[in-house]
């Protein structure tokens, strides 16, 4: 008789999403890069709005928190080109590093998704 529920069950991935959520937002101080507002802007606005996506996932478990995070990942990707804080190399790879991490995210969230559902994600 085992007493450990299901990984299948736990939210695991939900609440990766929400940790990542805080990571976003402490990144522009960990980064030493707070002093520079649009990139920590950026992050904080990503940061919650990453948050709000993990609550949804832990409430609704729907599909399309992974293409709100995949959104959101692509804006990471482009904002140092679109918001011009390229020359801030701690920023930029902040950004590209998390952009990279919430598509590995949304993709582990796709593939739980269709491993519970017994059908692949679309």
């Amino acid at each position: 008789m085992s007493i450990a529920p299901s990984s299948a069950k736990m939210p695991i991935i939900e609440y990766s999403i929400i940790g990542a959520a805080a990571l976003l937002f402490v990144t522009p101080w960990a980064g030493g890069f707070i002093a520079e507002g649009t990139p920590s802007l950026s992050l904080w606005a990503v940061a919650a709005l990453t948050a709000a996506c993990g609550a949804y996932a832990l409430a609704a478990a729907n599909r399309n928190v992974a293409w709100a995070l995949l959104v959101l990942a692509v804006w990471l990707f482009i904002a140092p080109w679109a918001l011009g804080f390229t020359a801030s190399l701690t920023a930029f790879w902040a950004h590209i590093a998390a952009s990279l991490g919430l598509t590995a995210l949304a993709a582990a969230t796709v593939w739980r998704r269709s491993e519970t559902d017994g059908a692949v994600a679309a």
